[in-house]
């Protein structure tokens, strides 16, 4: 499969740094055999006390969405096809990309409840897609409410992609870039 000039993926991933109570958004966008095109990050967010006070469970949520998600959005060059995003929270973006947001996981990996449904957006139906190669295990993924016809929109997409790449694995090569830049640059600690 030749590599598109105009097929790209999102990849949005947060990262708690525990050291100094901080989160580190990534977003890498990837072509269609997975090779990258661009990736940005930002420097830590290191809520204080009294906006943890404040903002109580609506934290994460403005601290994912506007603080990190949006921004990194902003700054892209390439502009993804649609976003994978690492946990359900990050739905919330899909007003603000204006393309198909998806939380994507492994299928079969967790027990879904209305409650969870309803704290972060998902719509509560999860779709499995299944790699045509059969290389990969079968992934879940969900939408935000309200968008549920993205599925339609990228399914076929999903389909072809899976058949070359694992497509959990870009959140693999996050975790390693932000490992180093938290180790190596004094910026990110």
């Amino acid at each position: 499969m030749a590599s598109s000039d105009n097929f790209h993926i999102g990849y949005v991933a947060v990262r708690n740094i525990k050291e100094s109570d901080g989160y580190i958004g990534s977003l890498l966008v990837i072509d269609e055999i997975g090779v990258p095109q661009e990736f940005r990050c930002t420097r830590p967010v290191r809520p204080t006390d009294a906006q943890r006070a404040l903002y109580g469970k609506s934290m994460d949520r403005y601290i994912m969405i506007e603080l990190l998600g949006l921004p990194l959005y902003r700054a892209l060059q390439t502009r993804p096809r649609f976003y994978i995003v690492d946990q359900p929270l990050w739905l919330h973006l899909r007003p603000g990309v204006g393309v198909p947001v998806i939380y994507m996981e492994k299928y079969g990996e967790r027990l879904s409840t209305s409650f969870e449904s309803d704290r972060d957006g998902r719509n509560g139906d999860a779709h499995r897609v299944e790699s045509g190669s059969g290389e990969f295990q079968p992934v879940e993924v969900t939408y935000m409410r309200g968008y549920e016809s993205d599925h339609g929109v990228v399914l076929s997409d999903l389909e072809r992609v899976f058949e070359q790449i694992d497509l959990l694995e870009p959140f693999e090569r996050i975790d390693t870039a932000i490992s180093v830049l938290t180790e190596r640059d004094e910026r990110f600690a």
